[in-house]
């Protein structure tokens, strides 16, 4: 049977959102921001309902979120034989069509410990399944499949989703190269955010390695917000839960100032090539130029953001050989940045203190495995 036949009804189904760790929070003021109704939260994501344009517009504008996905089915198991069994109950035969292929993404707890082992058993279920409607089996394939279909548990509680990208929304294909550990996108989205950045204002990154920060917040100006309409253009899935979409020629005017510097010519180089791939090389300067000499961006930009991921180091020692550079940073900022908001991500939250300035706000997160904090400051 092809996958028309499978009926999709957006308000009347209920749709997950998935995030990094940390981001739950950002994650579920965006969802009320769209007035959407959660359903149930959790550090890994939330579950919510809405009316079909407002899941729609969400879709395209989520910033945080990894996948957004349709709940296809839930309910309680007791080990991997009973998911097995029930997950073969489900239609399968009206939701894939043969020829397209499709792929298994598990992550699950309790009573489903082994995710690998439920994942097998999950697509045993759904191969048994079709074989028994006598429908062709469609290819199986870790990368680049057309439908993504979820598993996950908790508490014994399994839900089975149907994402509604092929693969993870932060995955947005610029990143041609990459230096080091880059931010994620969506951990990039939350510090902009955090931030307060409004559109209008000008952005300084002093250490920009890759570029994530900047490019981020020139695809928010670029595509008006809508930073996932390329990859759901793409999806049969998005389609037949909310119709077509087209391309759309989205020119701003006027932008503001984005500056990013790098004492690294190598990473200056990967951000402008970054950049190109995203299609905003237009929009975004990339210097080679050492933190110390950040003082002459003042002029030009006036006043602004300064908005950045600054060393942080991860091995024993590496806090004090970067204390002179906080320390010398912090003058900086409070001798030729007045008026200006400060805004660092920092796998450290004792490096922070060596700014010397006081600090507004600042929120503890994980940032690649590590104990971090973003922290806000506003020069007078």
């Amino acid at each position: 049977m092809a996958f028309a036949a499978f009926q999709f009804d957006p308000q009347k189904m209920k749709f997950y959102a998935s995030c990094a760790d940390g981001l739950d929070t950002f994650l579920r003021e965006e969802l009320s921001q769209y007035r959407l109704k959660i359903i149930s939260s959790g550090r890994a994501g939330c579950s919510f309902r809405g009316s079909k344009e407002q899941l729609a517009n969400f879709t395209l504008k989520t910033r945080f979120s990894s996948r957004v996905s349709v709940i296809l089915k839930e309910f309680y198991v007791t080990g991997p034989e009973e998911l097995y069994q029930t997950a073969k109950q489900f239609p399968w035969e009206k939701l894939l069509p043969s020829s397209k292929s499709f792929s298994i993404d598990a992550n699950t707890s309790d009573q489903l410990a082994n995710s690998r082992f439920a994942m097998y058993r999950l697509k045993d279920a759904i191969k048994d399944r079709l074989r028994e409607k006598k429908k062709d089996i469609p290819e199986i394939t870790k990368n680049n499949a057309a439908y993504c279909i979820l598993l996950r548990s908790t508490k014994g509680k399994v839900s089975l989703q149907l994402s509604l990208s092929s693969i993870p929304l932060h995955k947005r294909g610029y990143r041609v190269k990459n230096t080091g550990s880059p931010l994620r996108e969506t951990l990039a989205q939350a510090v902009l955010t955090y931030s307060g950045w409004q559109h209008s204002e000008n952005i300084l990154d002093p250490f920009c390695g890759s570029g994530t920060l900047l490019i981020e917040s020139a695809l928010l100006l670029q595509q008006n917000g809508e930073i996932n309409r390329q990859q759901m253009m793409n999806s049969s899935v998005y389609e037949k839960v909310f119709g077509s979409l087209t391309a759309r020629d989205i020119r701003k005017k006027i932008w503001p100032k984005l500056i990013g510097s790098d004492s690294d010519a190598n990473a200056v180089e990967i951000a402008n090539e970054n950049a190109r791939t995203a299609g905003v090389a237009d929009h975004i300067s990339f210097v080679v130029k050492d933190a110390k000499q950040i003082s002459e961006f003042a002029k030009e930009l006036g006043q602004g953001h300064i908005i950045t991921n600054p060393p942080y180091g991860i091995r024993i020692g590496d806090e004090e050989e970067l204390k002179p550079l906080y320390q010398n940073l912090g003058k900086i900022f409070k001798d030729h940045f007045s008026g200006f908001a400060i805004t660092l991500i920092c796998g450290n939250r004792a490096l922070p203190a060596h700014l010397k300035l006081k600090e507004e706000k600042s929120l503890k997160l994980p940032i690649a495995g590590l104990k971090g904090k973003i922290s806000h400051y506003r020069i007078l």
